[in-house]
C-alpha cells in the first residue's frame, strides 16, 4: 500500500503549556505560607477599635475633622513617599478635591491641639516656579511624624487615624461625664462601661476643639508712599497730639461713670409646684436607672431590644398577609417578601425570618414553622385574638428594654 503522507497541520500546532509555567498573578507571592501571611496581614487592618465596637458616635464637627485628617494623611503619604516637601499649597487643592470641603488653617490648628504629635509645622522660604520668574516665598511646611522615616504605609495611616478617633471619643466622654454629674441626682459611671450617650445629652452642643498655635507667615512691611512712612514713624515714637489727649480723658470719664441698675428678674413660677417631693424623687430615680441601663447596654443587647420592639407591628402585618391570601398556611419566602414591602424600614428576608422565628418561639400557639419538601411554611392560627398577641409582644418588648 502507498505510504501515508504526514498531515501538514501537525508541525504547526502550538506546544502544550504546562501548569508549572503559569503566570503568577500575585507577583511577589511564591508560596502558600506567604499567601497566608498576607491574608492575615490584610485582616488585621480591618480590626476596629474599642470605641467603634462600642457604637459611640462623634458630633458632626468632630467627624468632619476626622475626615479631613484622613484626607491630609492620604495626600501626605503620596508626597512623603516621593520625597517631596509637603506644603499647605500642595495639600489644600488635593484635600478639597477629595472631600469637597474647604481646608483652612483652623483645621490644622485643631488637629495640632488634639493630636500634637501628628505633624510638625514650620515656615520655610521655598522657590516658586512659574510665569518665567524664580522667586522665594514663605510656605507652611507640614511634616508627618512617623516612627520609620522610610515610607508611610497603610498600617501607619490606620494607627494614626485610630489614635485621633480614640482621642476625640475620650474628649466627648469627659463632656458626657460633666453632664452626668450636673444631673439631679448626679450619676457616676466608669468611662469604660459607657456604650451609649445619655438620652438627654445633646452631643452636637459640645464645645469646639481648641486651636493650637501654627507658625504664621512673616510679614515684611513695604512703604510705597510718604504717608505710610510718617504713620509708621508716629507709631514708633508714640506722638501724642492734643486731640488724642482729649479723647483719652473723655474715655477715662466714661469709664468711671456709674452703671445703670439692672432690673430685678421676675421670679418664675415652677411647673412642679404642688407635686409631693417623694414622688418627684421616685420619678428622678427611675429616670436615672433607665438612663444607666441604656448607657451601659451592649451592642448585642441593643439589637435584641430593637428586634423585640418591631415584633408587634410585624405580627400585625403577618396576620394581614394571611387574611389577604385567605389561607392558614403560606410559604416563608412569600410572607417575607410581602412583609419587607410593607414594613416602614428596610429589612432583608433573613432579618424578617429571625423576627418571625422569635414570634413563633414566644407565642407558639399563634404562629408555627413547618418544613415540607425542602421548603419552609408558616401556619397561622386565625382564630386567636390579635390584640392578645400584640399585648403579649409589647409586654415582652418593655421587659427587654428595662433590663
Amino acid at each position: 500500500s502507498p505510504q501515508k503522507l504526514q498531515s501538514p497541520e501537525k508541525p504547526y500546532l502550538s506546544p502544550k503549556k504546562e501548569s508549572s509555567v503559569r503566570r503568577n498573578l500575585l507577583g511577589v507571592i511564591g508560596s502558600p505560607n506567604k499567601v497566608s501571611s498576607i491574608v492575615s496581614e490584610i485582616s488585621t487592618k480591618e480590626i476596629p477599635s474599642n470605641a467603634v465596637k462600642q457604637g459611640l458616635k462623634l458630633p458632626y464637627k468632630y467627624r468632619t475633622l476626622t475626615e479631613i485628617f484622613r484626607a491630609i494623611d492620604t495626600v501626605s503619604q503620596i508626597l512623603y513617599n516621593r520625597k517631596e516637601v509637603i506644603t499647605l499649597v500642595k495639600l489644600k487643592p488635593a484635600v478639597e478635591e477629595m472631600l469637597k470641603k474647604t481646608l483652612t488653617r483652623k483645621h490644622l490648628a485643631q488637629i495640632k491641639y488634639i493630636y500634637p504629635n501628628a505633624y510638625d509645622f514650620r515656615q520655610e522660604k521655598l522657590k516658586q516656579y512659574g510665569n518665567g520668574i524664580r522667586q522665594e516665598e514663605w510656605n507652611l511646611v507640614v511634616i508627618p511624624n512617623i516612627e520609620t522615616t522610610e515610607n508611610m504605609t497603610s498600617e501607619i495611616l490606620l494607627k494614626r487615624r485610630r489614635k485621633l478617633y480614640e482621642t476625640l471619643i475620650e474628649l466627648v466622654k469627659n463632656y458626657h461625664n460633666e453632664f452626668l454629674l450636673s444631673l439631679n441626682p448626679p450619676m457616676i459611671i466608669e468611662k469604660d462601661q459607657i456604650t451609649r450617650w445619655h438620652p438627654e445629652f445633646d452631643i452636637e452642643k459640645v464645645p469646639d476643639i481648641e486651636e493650637s498655635n501654627i507658625p504664621q507667615t512673616p510679614v515684611h512691611e513695604k512703604f510705597t508712599t510718604g504717608k505710610e512712612v510718617l504713620e509708621k514713624a508716629r507709631q514708633i515714637f508714640n506722638c501724642n497730639t492734643r486731640m488724642e489727649q482729649a479723647l483719652a480723658k473723655l474715655k477715662a470719664v466714661r469709664g468711671t461713670a456709674p452703671l445703670s441698675e439692672e432690673e430685678n428678674p421676675v421670679p418664675q413660677t415652677s411647673i412642679l409646684k404642688g407635686i409631693p417631693k417623694a414622688l418627684l424623687e421616685k420619678v428622678r430615680q427611675k429616670q436615672v436607672a433607665k438612663a444607666l441601663v441604656s448607657m451601659t447596654r451592649s451592642v448585642d443587647k441593643d439589637k435584641e431590644v430593637q428586634l423585640y420592639c418591631r415584633l408587634p407591628e410585624i405580627a400585625r402585618f403577618t396576620r394581614s398577609v394571611f387574611v389577604s391570601e385567605k389561607k392558614c398556611v403560606l410559604q416563608l419566602d412569600m410572607v417575607a417578601e410581602k412583609l419587607g414591602n410593607s414594613y416602614r424600614c428596610f429589612l432583608n428576608k433573613t432579618e424578617i425570618e429571625d423576627h418571625l422565628r422569635v414570634i413563633s418561639r414566644e407565642i407558639p400557639e399563634w404562629l408555627e414553622f413547618h418544613e415540607k419538601r425542602n421548603s419552609v411554611f408558616l401556619k397561622l392560627n386565625k382564630n386567636a385574638d390579635l390584640s392578645v398577641v400584640i399585648n403579649k409582644l409589647e409586654k415582652l418588648a418593655k421587659e427587654k428594654s428595662e433590663f
